[in-house]
């Protein structure tokens, strides 16, 4: 309860909203990348009656996974980096544009 008499203290109603837009990137096209790649290799694992045996949706939920987080990592930690800003971090450093621009140069692609 702190934290929220905080948050509203400091940056109003758009103070919970902190984090929505990497979360949108990051969630949004997420989902319809999972399914179109778990649907690809659920269709190339069909055995010769068209079925589909358990290891073979394990295989593709896995595949599934592994491409969704290669796509959604670095917006999952653009997320992060804004929503753990102090609160006097300068308005340009809660942008998606800013935090993919310096952890680029910071890290690189590692």
């Amino acid at each position: 309860l702190d934290c929220v008499k905080k948050i509203w203290r400091n940056d109003g109603a758009l103070g919970f909203y902190r984090g929505f837009w990497p979360t949108f990137w990051r969630d949004g096209p997420t989902y319809g990348l999972y399914f179109v790649v778990y649907e690809f290799f659920k269709w190339k694992t069909l055995d010769e009656q068209g079925n589909s045996s358990m290891p073979s949706l394990l295989f593709a939920g896995g595949m599934a996974g592994i491409c969704t987080w290669l796509f959604t990592y670095p917006f999952d930690v653009v997320k992060s980096v804004i929503q753990t800003l102090p609160d006097d971090a300068p308005r340009q450093q809660r942008t998606m544009a800013y935090q993919f621009s310096t952890n680029y140069k910071l890290h690189g692609t590692k």
